[in-house]
């Protein structure tokens, strides 16, 4: 059996990501050598995971948020050329998951990782950060900050988090001037955001790049240009289930690399983790990282 090291991050999901962790602990065992460590702090995730190299699986337990410090651990010490990542999602925000076709209850997540059916993800990069499914620049971005402060008041989860936190960021609206140049596409000016991902959804099951592949090197961009706040409403539904391709304000490509400069440092959102930016180039990482994967991922045959 292979020696695997389940992370256990215990406040993902409001505190339940440690109860179903170890509730799938005994679906585990019967095919793992498997030891359990919990994270204690910000970070924490990502430093097991650089240090994991006496494992040859790692089993991630929460959100995108542990999956995004996880496969940053294995990118910057290069052990994600000998540990196979695999995610049990049991947090807020499971599109890391959904994207590789990970089922969200956590004792079907367990036997579906007991298959073992391995397959290679790409990886994005933003500057020196990586990321596993999305990068969201504008609004999307500030939606994802909001929506960090509002799990520890609410007990709101996936796409009802972040609709909630889009209509409280919808009062102190604001749009962003962008330069952005990739693959021959060239744009300037104001937008309401723009996404650059590996899957196709985030914010909890947003369809923002309807079109995303895991596995076909690429990154899919989808643009939107300044948009009345009116209209944001109106326009929310198509998103969410990726309807939203066909308006006049929407740019949707893909590219291996996309270079971009803000006007001013506005915020990023990585997998749902914040940072703040202003310039810079993301890029793709292909066949960056062994999975194990499940029946409904988003990968090209």
């Amino acid at each position: 059996m292979e020696k695997a090291l389940l992370l256990i991050n215990p406040v993902s999901g409001h505190g339940k990501a440690r109860i179903h962790a170890l509730e799938s602990v005994n679906v585990l065992k019967k095919n793992f050598n498997l030891d359990i460590i919990e994270s204690k702090y910000a970070g924490h995730p990502l430093e097991i995971a650089e240090e994991s190299s006496g494992y040859q699986v790692i089993i991630s337990a929460g959100g995108d948020g542990t999956v995004h410090e996880v496969v940053n651990g294995l990118m910057r010490s290069g052990l994600n050329k000998t540990v196979i990542l695999a995610i049990l999602p049991v947090g807020n925000g499971n599109d890391s998951a959904r994207a590789i076709g990970m089922p969200f209850n956590h004792l079907k997540a367990a036997e579906e990782i007991c298959h073992k059916n391995i397959s290679l993800i790409d990886v994005g990069k933003m500057n020196d950060i990586y990321f596993s499914n999305s990068l969201g620049l504008g609004m999307d971005a500030r939606v994802a900050k909001r929506a960090v402060d509002l799990r520890e008041k609410t007990s709101l989860r996936g796409v009802p988090l972040y609709l909630k936190a889009l209509f409280e960021v919808i009062s102190d609206w604001e749009t962003y001037v962008l330069a952005i140049e990739a693959n021959g596409f060239e744009f300037f000016g104001e937008i309401t955001l723009i996404a650059s991902n590996i899957g196709r959804t985030y914010g909890g099951g947003f369809f923002i790049t309807p079109d995303a592949f895991v596995n076909d090197g690429l990154l899919d961009i989808c643009l939107i240009e300044k948009i009345p706040v009116y209209q944001i409403p109106f326009r929310v539904p198509f998103i969410i289930f990726g309807k939203h391709l066909w308006m006049k304000k929407v740019h949707y490509f893909k590219s291996e690399k996309v270079k971009f400069l803000f006007e001013k440092e506005v915020f990023a959102q990585l997998d749902g983790e914040v940072y703040e930016v202003k310039k810079g180039e993301i890029s793709i990482v292909k066949d960056a990282l062994t999975v194990y994967s499940g029946k409904r991922g988003f990968f090209r045959k």
